[in-house]
């Protein structure tokens, strides 16, 4: 037999991965249907608003082809994605405290700030350190 057998993720990954999926999708989805809104709106600011929700598309982008590489263990991924998340994560507190200072809370202002913080655990463990070092985890 040629060639080098691929390992398998380690199962505290595995979530993990499927998190980044779902966060990806749901990021890519929702940002083209606000741009699909913005698109339809005649103001000044939409430009501005356009240009922060292809951003929030590419942000999401990246979330999914890092999930997709996660088992080929790319040393660019793990970085990468904690990069991504922090942001995620940093948007998520403005995102709150803006809502909450405007009185518009809704629960779903938590869903990124959630993933992300979720995502970041799970990758600065030691395991996920490992796995990514190409070390035996």
């Amino acid at each position: 037999m040629t060639g080098r057998m691929e390992e398998k993720l380690p199962k505290a990954l595995r979530p993990t991965r499927v998190l980044m999926y779902v966060q990806g999708g749901l990021g890519i989805l929702g940002n083209l249907l606000i741009l699909v809104l913005l698109a339809a709106v005649d103001d000044e600011g939409a430009g501005l608003l356009i240009a922060l929700t292809v951003v929030g598309v590419v942000l999401a982008a990246v979330i999914l082809v890092a999930a997709a590489m996660m088992h080929r263990r790319p040393p660019w991924v793990r970085p990468t994605v904690l990069t991504v998340e922090a942001i995620v994560v940093a948007n998520g507190v403005i995102n709150l405290i803006a809502g909450l200072s405007a009185g518009a809370f809704s629960p779903m202002m938590l869903l990124p700030l959630v993933f992300g913080v979720l995502v970041i655990q799970a990758l600065t463990r030691q395991e996920a350190r490992d796995w990514f070092a190409g070390q035996p985890v």
